[in-house]
């Protein structure tokens, strides 16, 4: 999968920069909390074209994580909680971010929903588990603020799962006619006690506040113009709760507000169009995520049992169960990593007991030689931490098939460029690339291939096809 951007520039000043703005999930965790690794490594190197240099867009290039894992076990103070948190402040702009730089869609709550959806397997506890982690998280005014979304949330994929209802509204979206670009709506839901106060407000002059004093729902809605109909979705016990004291508007999120606001009152019938139950599985295309097995050790391992494991930025570490304390022993205990080149399961026996292993599954590859292994008799336990791989969760060697080379766009190149070698040398070569050349060495896989290309180039631009 690949995504690019031509406006990253606009606010950040190098691509890692534009990375943290946009996602902000430190990259060894990608595989567990989006599914993916990422295939560049932001600080090497650049994907323009020596003719090109002046442009902009820069590409990133994505690739699936392994779908086989072992069950993790987060709390409070794990690092995968707190990566969900950071996405969760992102996806209910809890950072107030007003003015978007960069051109792209906002993430919203439906968003964090599809990421929820599909890491709760992964999860001891699932999605209940996660909800019930971040909550003790949350700013303290975040129920609400936003608690109508974040019940749908929970309604749609928790252990007590309620029904959903899609409600449409009759109102006109106005747009200030100065205005050029898009705004950014949001569904402003207020009760009417508050709302006769604020309005109140505005009849004495006083300034109206910029953000209502109920619960918003943001960038999760949708606006048909010719009918002039609005369509939004929430738990039914909410909206049963709501929908007969509450006024609602449309507002924006923009610096300066860009819709004309016409408060609807949901207690008349004739503003609202229409309510139905609907899946929110298949409503909010929540199976077209990645899907994970949870790939227990084997059951013929009488010897070990998988208790806990827990991931953070650099490491997993794992408890075991010693079942049988005869045969578990130091002196004859293996350790095997596979696969040899990028090891994402490791798998522990003893000799002479070869069929019975204990087998853990990572998304991320995993080091041999730092990992740690440790028999614990009075705990009765075996103890892991297992080291990650740095080029195994990003960079090149996450790519099992390489991307073929454009040469077809190799006569289109100037042959009067500047410094030449140095463009070239920015594009295909890394400094990990310099330092095995300089020692006369191989390096990794595509060590030979981008200095073939290399070497293309340099013919190329030394005598240009006519």
């Amino acid at each position: 999968m690949f995504t690019s951007s031509m406006l990253w520039n606009a606010g950040c000043e190098s691509v890692e920069d534009f990375y943290s703005q946009c996602v902000g999930v430190p990259v060894p965790l990608l595989p567990t909390v989006l599914g993916l690794k990422l295939a560049v490594d932001l600080d090497l190197g650049s994907s323009k074209l020596p003719d090109r240099m002046e442009a902009s867009e820069e590409i990133l290039c994505w690739v699936k994580a392994e779908p086989e894992r072992s069950l993790l076990t987060i709390d409070q103070s794990n690092d995968v909680l707190k990566a969900l948190l950071h996405l969760a402040e992102r996806c209910f702009n809890l950072m107030n971010v007003r003015d978007n730089p960069y051109g792209v869609t906002e993430s919203s709550p439906l968003t964090f929903l599809r990421i929820i959806h599909q890491i709760q397997p992964l999860v001891k506890g699932g999605a209940t588990a996660i909800f019930n982690l971040l909550e003790s998280k949350l700013p303290a005014d975040f129920s609400e603020k936003y608690g109508l979304s974040w019940n749908l949330l929970k309604a749609s994929i928790g252990s007590e799962q309620e029904p959903i209802v899609e409600i449409k509204v009759a109102t006109k979206i106005s747009i200030e006619p100065w205005y050029k670009g898009t705004p950014m709506p949001t569904i402003c839901i207020m009760d009417q006690r508050a709302f006769e106060q604020s309005q109140s407000q505005w009849f004495f002059g006083l300034p109206l506040p910029v953000e209502p004093i109920c619960s918003v729902i943001y960038n999760s809605l949708r606006y048909d113009d010719s009918a002039d109909i609005v369509t939004f979705h929430l738990r039914e016990k909410d909206w049963n709760n709501l929908k007969s004291r509450s006024w609602m508007w449309i507002s924006s999120r923009d610096l300066i507000q860009v819709i004309q606001r016409e408060p609807i009152f949901l207690g008349r019938d004739e503003n609202v169009k229409g309510i139905e139950r609907v899946d929110p599985v298949e409503k909010f295309g929540l199976p077209s995520v990645q899907t994970f097995t949870v790939a227990e050790s084997t059951k013929e391992c009488q010897i070990l049992k998988v208790l806990k494991v827990e991931e953070s930025n650099f490491t997993y570490c794992a408890e075991l169960e010693i079942l049988d304390s005869v045969r578990c022993k130091a002196q004859t205990m293996k350790i095997s990593f596979q696969p040899v080149r990028c090891a994402t399961n490791v798998a522990i026996y003893f000799a002479g007991y070869e069929r019975e292993k204990c087998i853990m599954y990572f998304s991320c590859s995993v080091d041999e030689k730092s990992s740690k292994f440790q028999i614990s008799r009075k705990q009765k336990k075996v103890l892991c931490n297992i080291s990650k791989r740095e080029d195994g969760t990003v960079g090149e060697l996450v790519i099992q098939r390489p991307a073929p080379v454009p040469f077809h766009a190799l006569p289109l190149w100037d042959a009067d460029l500047h410094d030449v070698g140095r463009d070239c040398g920015k594009m295909f070569r890394t400094k990990s690339d310099h330092e095995c050349k300089i020692a006369r060495k191989g390096g990794s896989p595509f060590f030979d291939l981008r200095e073939t290309i290399a070497m293309i180039l340099w013919e190329h631009v030394k005598e240009p096809k006519v």
